[in-house]
């Protein structure tokens, strides 16, 4: 067996006396000392060598010697100052976790349930998957099996697995979010390994079956593609980003049957949409899932700027409009509502869509949308004739750009 050194350490009985926050008397702490087994060497006030014990594998450092020290003196001894110390601390804006506080909170409220799953999922999720660059996958270099293999690159294969197994459980109604990371091999020419993986946090929402819990005063609506976006845009909206600033395409995704992309500065914010059945049917889920995901990291950078301002009441009231239009299948609400604001944005102030229509009298190809228009002047009280002139002018916009006619 090999003989364990005693461990030296010089200590100073005034530093000591500052951690503690009390002046203990020099005998009180010698007597203390003593009584822990751990010896005075030498001693030139307020300068002292002492030799930790072998049992008190746990003191390395000065102040691992005061805590001793205290403990034995008695912590309910130490009075309470009559002044505090405190520093000044920069923090960077919006703060990170105060707003997944917030958006947790706001998901809760309205019936999610916060899920957190593991990062270390199956190869084959994203091996057999054309969505995703196999080129990127970090995987392990000794895993544990072949189902815990690789980083997730995505959040929605992992929620899938969640509500299959719900769904075996008999909950067939689900509302979920998770707040994840997912991990990339994207920069493998860097020097430092460290730098050739990026790590970057989604925020993943997960609605199937009814909207709400049966109830005797609510129907059991089914959740669909619009419950799933008004809380994406819910979302973007209590951020500080206001959804008719961005862009809107569609995904080329082949786990999406039906999906719409969020686009700002020609860069993906965000996509939602219907899983495929083909996709569901992988994880053994027959009924339909609509899935949304929110770059997180790109959201935050997007609100850095963004502060709260108010405005006074307007003093002259507004004017609803409505128009039923007649427009190819392929026209979308979101080119409607841009043109509107183009044409006029100082009066006409909203724009929305309340009834969709589609039947093959209208013709091939063709559908009919209701869509409100908000019009109103902050400087003046708007005349019929002023209103008739914005309308007729949009009308001929929408007729001109998009086909559009009045039914």
């Amino acid at each position: 067996p090999r003989k364990i050194n005693r461990f030296i350490l010089p200590v100073s009985c005034e530093r000591i006396n500052r951690l503690i926050g009390k002046e203990i008397p020099v005998d009180d702490t010698r007597n203390i000392l003593t009584r822990l087994g751990i010896n005075i060497l030498s001693e030139n006030f307020p300068e002292m060598q002492v030799e930790i014990p072998p049992r008190k594998t746990d003191m390395h450092n000065e102040a691992d010697v005061a805590e001793e020290i205290l403990r034995i003196y008695g912590y309910n001894r130490i009075e309470t100052g009559t002044h505090i110390n405190s520093s000044l601390t920069f923090s960077v804006r919006p703060d990170r976790n105060r707003m997944i506080n917030v958006i947790s909170e706001m998901l809760s409220s309205n019936g999610f349930n916060e899920i957190m799953c593991n990062s270390l999922v199956p190869s084959a999720w994203f091996d057999e998957n054309p969505d995703f660059d196999k080129t990127t996958i970090v995987r392990l270099a000794n895993p544990l099996s072949s189902d815990l293999n690789v980083m997730r690159q995505s959040l929605l294969p992992v929620g899938l697995s969640v509500i299959a197994r719900n769904i075996n459980h008999q909950n067939y109604n689900l509302k979920l979010y998770e707040f994840g990371n997912c991990y990339f091999y994207d920069n493998p020419s860097a020097t430092r390994p460290v730098d050739r993986y990026s790590e970057k946090m989604s925020l993943g929402l997960f609605l199937t079956g009814n909207r709400y819990r049966q109830s005797w005063n609510e129907k059991n609506t089914q959740g669909d593609f619009f419950f799933l976006k008004s809380f994406i845009e819910m979302i973007f909206r209590r951020t500080g980003l206001e959804p008719e600033s961005l862009n809107l395409d569609e995904s080329r995704k082949s786990c999406f049957s039906d999906s719409i992309v969020y686009l700002k500065n020609d860069k993906v914010l965000a996509e939602a949409g219907r899983i495929s059945e083909a996709y569901r049917l992988k994880f053994d889920i027959e009924q339909d899932v609509y899935y949304g995901n929110i770059e997180w990291d790109y959201l935050l950078n997007l609100t850095t700027d963004h502060r709260v301002s108010f405005r006074e009441l307007p003093k002259f009231p507004w004017v609803r409009r409505d128009l039923a239009l007649l427009v190819d299948r392929e026209v979308r609400f979101s080119q409607i509502r841009d043109i509107a604001l183009k044409t006029n944005k100082q009066i006409i102030r909203e724009v929305g869509l309340f009834d969709v229509y589609e039947s093959e009298s209208l013709g091939l190809n063709r559908k009919s949308y209701a869509v409100s228009f908000i019009l109103q002047d902050q400087q003046r009280t708007l005349t019929e004739k002023q209103i008739d002139k914005i309308m007729n002018d949009l009308i001929k916009e929408l007729n001109t750009k998009l086909g559009a006619v009045l039914r």
